[in-house]
């Protein structure tokens, strides 16, 4: 009976230690992440940006409500590309820039590279399949880029594509925000018209959007 009771104890024992680390592994990873992005939104601020990659582009959603108050001016201050390109460069960052007047520009795997630094980018619409989708990202696998961008119609339809790092969903609209989408890429809300995104590659590859409301 004692060694029973023995065997038991030490069961118990075991089980605790393996919830104990594998809640340590998940603080670790929360922590870790939330130190990352405020590291980036410290550097983005303080204008230290050295070794961070920056994809930017215009939004082209309808907006939700009204962009003026009842006088005709603006609620929110805004920012021009050209602006938001040259702050961005002057803070040290290599700036990648998105047509977003033409995205069936990307309708073929297209490769920017700067600094040595290359993504890849493709549009995807409801009319492609995902034998064609998955063929586009497995070209630029072969092409040797560092991150992998989908411009989708519907982040849905990545659901089964492998390779992708970051999706801009244009079927959604509204704040620029990311999170986690299908196999763990970061998706993008698509900005309003009138505004600028930004999402922001950090020298840990840490991956965050915003809208970029003032320089």
């Amino acid at each position: 009976m004692r060694t029973v009771s023995r065997e038991r104890i030490a069961l118990v024992i075991f089980a605790a230690c393996i919830v104990l680390m594998l809640t340590g592994i998940g603080v670790y990873l929360v922590a870790g992440h939330s130190w990352n992005y405020a590291a980036t939104n410290i550097d983005d601020a303080t204008g230290e940006m050295d070794d961070y990659k920056v994809i930017l582009f215009e939004g082209t959603a309808i907006p939700q409500s009204s962009q003026v108050d009842d006088k005709g001016n603006r609620k929110a201050r805004t920012v021009s590309l050209a602006a938001a390109i040259c702050s961005y460069r002057e803070k040290g960052a290599d700036v990648f820039v998105l047509d977003s007047a033409d995205f069936a520009g990307y309708d073929h795997p297209q490769v920017f590279e700067r600094d040595g630094y290359r993504i890849g980018v493709v549009s995807i619409d409801g009319e492609d399949t995902a034998k064609h989708i998955q063929s586009s990202f497995d070209k630029l696998g072969t092409r040797q880029v560092n991150a992998t961008i989908a411009i989708a119609s519907d982040a849905d339809l990545m659901k089964k594509t492998e390779g992708v790092d970051i999706i801009i969903d244009r079927s959604s609209s509204g704040a620029v925000s990311g999170g986690p989408s299908a196999h763990d890429a970061y998706r993008v809300k698509m900005p309003e018209v009138g505004t600028v995104a930004a999402i922001v590659i950090s020298p840990s590859e840490v991956v965050s959007a915003r809208t970029v409301r003032s320089l």
